[in-house]
């Protein structure tokens, strides 16, 4: 749930983007919006500088003027991603998420999922993922707290919005795998075309086929990996090309409760190549044993990989 949200002309601007995309706004509500426009000018540059925020992520713009005064106004302008799931938006223009109401999905470690929504979106989250949907009348919204998840979006009448950190991805279609772990943020484009918007540097970047964005010390970083063997996650399997043992045993510890530790961190940097089912740690540490100046011992629970 939402605390302690900020007050000051900026927290009203959020309010009134609100109210006036609500569906039982009245023409009091207009007139009431208009005063507080007049009351300062500021006020109507709070409420253009909110909405233009949300302007990459979803084509939220609309100039300000006032209604005509025959009929119900029209007022289109998108609100704060307005749905049950939503209560507020901050001056960064990042969604503030009533988990309540959101529906989670979510796996343990070691474990993957398969999920269709509503839509007709199809989703696979990788291990120890959590995964919160919000689809309203405007926007086919998720949240990735934390993992990995590959989305195949069909074209629809609304966008498709995944907020991951201080991140969005915005597409119409497409297939995308989305990763997000601490700080660290990953993008591939499998098929189709998305818009990543950072809200902490205001930096858009477009993504297409086989393109892969990292976020990196503030800026988004450009490349096309190969992209089968970095999504081989999907088939329950990691390729490592040269990697150091240190990132390999990063990523295959993601998958099982028993850990592989080095006795001496010198062994950090030795480099392994090859295709690996992940989830079974003995099974790897055997194969490590194999190819590498190492041997592997059972303590605690855990694989302790030592010098051979």
């Amino acid at each position: 749930m939402v605390s302690d949200f900020p007050k000051g002309p900026q927290a009203d601007a959020a309010g009134w983007l609100a109210r006036l995309r609500a569906d039982d706004r009245t023409q009091a509500d207009i007139d009431a919006f208009h005063r507080w426009l007049d009351a300062d000018p500021r006020h109507g540059e709070h409420f253009e500088r909110l909405s233009t925020i949300f302007d990459d992520v979803g084509g939220l713009k609309e100039s300000i003027r006032r209604p005509e005064k025959a009929g119900q106004p029209n007022l289109t302008r998108r609100s704060v991603l307005a749905g049950a799931c939503v209560l507020a938006v901050s001056a960064s223009g990042l969604i503030a998420w009533d988990d309540a109401q959101a529906r989670i999905y979510q796996t343990a470690i070691g474990e993957q999922k398969r999920v269709t929504l509503s839509d007709g979106s199809v989703l696979l989250l990788d291990t120890a993922t959590r995964l919160e949907e919000c689809f309203d009348a405007d926007d086919r919204l998720l949240k990735l707290c934390h993992g990995r998840i590959n989305c195949v979006v069909p074209r629809g009448q609304r966008p498709f919005v995944v907020e991951v950190g201080n991140e969005m991805l915005r597409t119409e279609a497409g297939r995308f795998d989305i990763r997000h772990e601490g700080d660290v943020s990953a993008y591939i484009a499998q098929e189709g075309r998305a818009v990543i918007r950072s809200e902490d540097t205001a930096q858009h970047v477009k993504i297409a086929s086989g393109e892969r964005v990292r976020e990196e010390k503030g800026h988004f970083l450009r490349d096309r990996p190969e992209v089968m063997e970095a999504t081989a996650w999907q088939s329950g399997r990691a390729v490592f090309r040269n990697d150091t043992l240190r990132e390999a045993l990063g990523e295959m510890n993601r998958y099982s409760m028993q850990s592989i530790q080095l006795a001496d961190p010198a062994m950090a940097d030795l480099r392994i190549s090859g295709i690996y089912r992940v989830g079974d740690n003995r099974a790897f540490a055997k194969a490590l044993a194999n190819i590498l100046p190492v041997k592997a011992r059972i303590t605690d629970g855990n694989i302790l990989l030592l010098s051979a």
